[in-house]
């Protein structure tokens, strides 16, 4: 991407993230910081080359407000397995069915042609090789951000510590933890809402660009590729927009 901007062919740059949440992003971790130093970020980095070149960047996701939080997903999760008379385990039961039959409705990739190639990024060794990683830094990145989810990680880690690792008890924590946390991101994903609106802001951005040869540099996670590059191929850009690469 620096070569991009080096070269003056850098068109845009697209963030997965919205006006809202970047803010709190760019206060929580500034360059130069010691919070940036342990959450650096492809989205910051892109950020700030496109912003010395003097060109734009474009927020690409939901608002925060349409998307529900991870640490209100975890205190539902908490509440409703705290909850398992009044229907608490059924509903993390059909919450976590429902969040995984999404997922598995996105990995469908309909028709064959060379075109299928470029789906099914999540099937790729150095994405489940790069999975630990990622989900360490997500939970890190959402207890950082809410001080009060700093409390409950002392108290999970105090927990692995006291009980013996090969007991019971240190197996139900475990337990616990994981399904609270695959609760939280089921819901809070909302994967196939975002990827249309990620598509249609790389569509107008591109479109917006006309016949120039600039690039249009889109950051993403994983999760979303397969479903943002599906609805722009599908519906396409407009006829004066052919030379534009994304």
């Amino acid at each position: 991407m620096q070569s991009l901007a080096t070269q003056g062919t850098l068109g845009a740059v697209i963030l997965e993230t919205c006006s809202s949440r970047w803010a709190k992003t760019v206060e929580m971790q500034p360059a130069g910081s010691f919070m940036r130093t342990v959450l650096d970020n492809e989205m910051q980095a892109a950020a700030e080359i496109a912003e010395a070149a003097g060109r734009p960047v474009i927020f690409g996701d939901l608002q925060n407000e349409n998307i529900p939080s991870f640490s209100s997903a975890l205190q539902e999760g908490l509440i409703d397995l705290c909850s398992p008379l009044d229907g608490g385990w059924l509903r993390s039961a059909q919450a976590i069915s429902e969040g995984f039959q999404r997922w598995q409705s996105l990995l469908r990739v309909q028709g064959g042609g060379n075109d299928s190639k470029l789906f099914r990024m999540q099937e790729k060794p150095e994405f489940a090789a790069e999975m630990p990683l990622a989900y360490f830094r997500y939970i890190l990145s959402a207890v950082l951000r809410d001080a009060r989810w700093l409390l409950v990680a002392a108290v999970v880690i105090t927990l692995f510590v006291m009980l013996p690792h090969d007991s019971l008890a240190s197996t139900v924590v475990v337990f616990i933890c994981e399904l609270l946390t695959i609760r939280a991101i089921l819901s809070t994903a909302m994967v196939d809402e975002r990827d249309e609106v990620l598509a249609e802001t790389v569509r107008q951005t591109c479109n917006s660009l006309g016949t120039s040869a600039r690039v249009v540099v889109v950051v993403l996670g994983a999760a979303h590729h397969d479903g943002v590059l599906k609805r722009i191929l599908q519906k396409g850009f407009a006829a004066d927009t052919g030379s534009n690469n994304v």
